[in-house]
């Protein structure tokens, strides 16, 4: 009987399986499986066992059960398979958040590995050659919908703008690629998505010029809001000082014809501050409604600078105004020495009666701000703002307290001398007017602060994300391993460091690299760690690429499975060759120094001449796998 030997037929690396014609297996048919291949034998369609690189080995040793059966065989490449394009575009995006609308696509490449080959040649048609387009065919639809889906969506409803998509193209291309790594797909035709990239992500031209038009205007708008309030500042300055002359005036001229009556100095002081109180708690309601609706209407540091200098210009002439008008009044009761004690207590009453109304109005308008705020401001801000107006009020209440209390028993114990309770009331106000001035002026710009972060939506989730961030941090606070490392006095000391730096690379090789890891042990298919040998020269010494440790064998004692070398572990991880023999390297010697044994001491005294040496040893341990992405943990 003539022998016929069953083999590849074409070396064309885009055909994935090839196909011999139906035969009858009998004693004379034999197979050859060259370097680069894998052979199943199917009879009766379904698929019996596989062959590794042979040259004319009798189908028959593989079992005499076979004899007589109809059947072919399917020679599956094992060389990468290549990558495959993928593209679309055209993608509308609508971000609500930023107002900007345009369309987007995006291109690039994806790799799949053959992890299962006999469920990949079940899904196409029996006997018919696997080409590298087919699977493409079969897997772009796919690929195109999830792309679609995720681009149309990642975009829409976050702080990422337009002009910053080109930074997103990394965390795009990771979950892009998680989502088609459990897609059913891949999955079901023994197909696992090893990589992809992503060539660009586009927006046409003239999108991106109509959303710059769009700033442009929005700008330009904003300008012209910044000048209004200026005016309205300068303005409500003005009218101010107007009212304090005005009031002041009137005090002058009464007390002018009534020159022994200190007792309806006292009174006119008192009415004088009731409608001074009044008018300025009117106003002072009026402008912060204007700021707020100013504010509610923009944001932008071009405003919030005009607002913080027409403050500043605020309390420096209320302060100037008060100067002048409390020196007049200085002079003026100076040149009529009468009721001393009663002055005393007219100074005192109209203290506690304004401290307390000032007070009261205070916190009402501040009230009626933080109401009208709340539709905007979450309970955290609002919680913020009404203990800042508390605190405001209460140093404010205590300070005036001290004040007058000083005043009080200074001029009980000196009643007859009235220039120098004069000079008394002349320092107390010029403390007092300065306090409150430099207080109105801390106030005010804390109340800008929070207006322009209650009514900036970005601002005001970045806030209460930062504030939450800090006390997570507190509560979490952890020693890195570098800390451990630069702070450790012997050897013990960095044990806990290596031990950090191993328990992370190894989760992050099986989470983040989706390296296989089963029983406590890194393993990968026979087939793919034997085209190591082609693939990467020098990664596997000659004994470890022919006698690797197997981990499971077939039905017919052939390797099936087997360990992964640490050096193959960081291969697959993404590292080239040199580095995966350093990233080995290190890997030892972080095991070593977390495991204490007779043997492992010697060999770190072999290793190094001393402990400083160790050290930085481990130091550049740490660096390294940082750099690759390896250790995560910092």
């Amino acid at each position: 009987m003539k022998k016929s030997i069953l083999q590849p037929m074409i070396s064309d690396e885009s055909v994935i399986v090839q196909f011999t014609d139906t035969v009858v297996f009998d004693k004379a048919i034999a197979v050859t499986v060259p370097n680069g291949y894998t052979a199943y034998v199917f009879a009766d369609e379904k698929a019996q066992f596989r062959i590794e690189p042979c040259s004319e080995k009798k189908i028959v040793s593989y079992g005499k059960e076979l004899l007589g059966k109809n059947g072919r065989i399917a020679f599956v490449c094992t060389k990468p398979l290549p990558p495959m394009a993928w593209g679309f575009g055209n993608i509308q995006v609508n971000n609500e958040r930023l107002k900007e609308a345009y369309r987007v696509g995006a291109n690039g490449k994806y790799t799949a590995e053959l992890s299962q080959p006999t469920k990949m040649i079940v899904c196409f048609p029996a006997g018919e050659d696997i080409t590298a387009e087919a699977l493409r065919e079969r897997t772009i639809s796919a690929v195109k919908t999830i792309g679609i889906s995720l681009l149309g969506t990642y975009f829409a409803g976050t702080e990422i703008s337009v002009f910053e998509i080109a930074s997103c193209m990394n965390d795009f291309r990771a979950k892009f690629l998680k989502a088609l790594q459990t897609e059913p797909v891949f999955t079901d035709m023994g197909l696992t998505v090893k990589d992809l990239t992503v060539d660009g992500i586009h927006v046409p031209e003239e999108d991106i010029e109509s959303i710059r038009s769009h700033i442009n205007a929005s700008e330009k708008k904003d300008d012209k809001a910044s000048e209004e309030l200026l005016k309205q500042q300068k303005k409500f300055a003005a009218d101010l000082s107007r009212k304090m002359d005005e009031k002041f005036e009137q005090l002058r001229k009464q007390t002018e014809s009534k020159p022994n009556d200190i007792p309806d100095i006292a009174g006119q002081i008192r009415s004088m501050r009731e409608e001074l109180a009044a008018e300025l708690s009117g106003q002072l309601g009026d402008k912060m409604q204007a700021l707020q609706d100013s504010l509610a209407e923009r944001k932008g540091s071009e405003a919030d600078e005009a607002l913080r200098k027409a403050q500043e210009k605020f309390a420096a002439d209320l302060s100037r105004k008060m100067d002048e008008k409390f020196e007049q009044l200085r002079k003026q009761t100076e040149s009529k020495p009468n009721d001393i004690p009663d002055i005393a207590g007219q100074i005192r009453s109209m203290r506690e009666e304004l401290a307390a109304e000032l007070s009261g109005q205070l916190g009402d308008k501040m009230q009626a701000l933080q109401d009208s705020l709340a539709e905007r401001k979450g309970s955290e801000a609002d919680e913020a703002l009404r203990k800042a107006q508390e605190k405001f009020a209460a140093d404010l209440s205590r300070k005036m307290d001290e004040k007058f209390e000083q005043l009080r028993k200074q001029t009980e114990s000196k009643p007859n001398d009235i220039p120098d309770i004069a000079g008394q009331i002349r320092s107390m106000r010029e403390e007092l007017a300065a306090e409150l001035s430099g207080q109105l002026g801390d106030k005010m710009q804390e109340l800008q602060d929070s207006l322009a972060d209650s009514l900036d939506e970005r601002m005001q989730e970045v806030l209460p994300l930062k504030e939450q961030a800090k006390e997570e941090y507190l509560k979490t606070l952890k020693v890195t391993a570098g800390f451990l490392i630069d702070h450790a006095a012997d050897e013990d000391g960095l044990v806990p460091a290596a031990a950090m730096l191993y328990t992370n690379i190894e989760e992050n090789l099986i989470k983040k690299f989706r390296l296989r890891y089963e029983n406590k042990k890194f393993v990968m298919d026979y087939g793919a760690y034997r085209s190591l040998v082609e693939d990467a020269p020098g990664l596997l010494n000659r004994y470890d690429a022919l006698s690797p440790t197997v981990v499971r064998e077939d039905d017919y004692g052939e390797p099936e499975l087997v360990e992964m070398l640490p050096q193959v572990r960081f291969y697959e991880a993404g590292l080239d060759v040199r580095d995966s023999l350093t990233a080995r390297d290190y890997w030892c010697f972080l095991n070593k120094l977390r495991h204490k044994s007779s043997e492992n001491e010697a060999f770190l005294r072999r290793k190094f001449l001393n402990f400083a040496q160790e050290k930085k040893y481990l130091a550049d341990a740490l660096n390294f796998f940082k750099a690759h992405g390896l250790y995560t943990k910092e």
